[in-house]
């Protein structure tokens, strides 16, 4: 039937902020020490030390079009599989372990991505070797809508 009557009438909301277009410039990956260099071959660093928010947990989104490259050469889009969303910073000292591993969340073509706790992120640009037709030398920024997150609460549905 229907949800029981006598269920506490407590809500939890996030209340989202304004969005914020952030053009994120990529660059080469030149320290030795990162291990998924055999992965990628750049990579985007997001600042969001700079956004309005106490609790450090943004909404990280991409539009139809996301990925500015020479020539547009893809169009404003790249492969899933190369492009990742990394915010734990001990995962860029490491190779990924596999295309399923959590710290590395793909990015694609419409999609957000929620952020606790962090006020960095990283957008890891592949493949590791150059050359071919899917080469992160190509890339030179990745385009976001950034929104600060914070929870709200309220005593009934609806209440705010």
């Amino acid at each position: 039937m229907g949800a029981s009557s006598n269920c506490p009438r407590h809500a939890y909301y996030i209340d989202v902020g304004q969005p914020q277009s952030i053009k994120v410039p990529c660059q080469p990956i030149k320290d030795p020490t990162w291990q998924n260099r055999n992965y990628y071959n750049a990579f985007c660093p997001l600042n969001l030390a700079g956004m309005p928010t106490t609790e450090q947990a943004f909404r990280v989104c991409t539009g139809k079009t996301y990925v500015e490259s020479k020539s547009n050469m893809y169009g404003g889009v790249y492969a899933a599989s190369l492009l990742d969303l990394v915010i734990n910073k001990s995962a860029l000292t490491y190779a990924k372990p596999s295309p399923y591993d959590y710290n590395f969340s793909p990015i694609t073509t419409q999609v957000c991505h929620d952020v606790f706790d962090t006020a960095e992120a990283w957008f890891m640009v592949g493949p590791g070797a150059s050359g071919g037709y899917w080469d992160a030398a190509n890339v030179s920024a990745i385009d976001v809508t950034v929104q600060t997150l914070k929870w709200a609460t309220g005593t009934a549905i609806g209440d705010r």
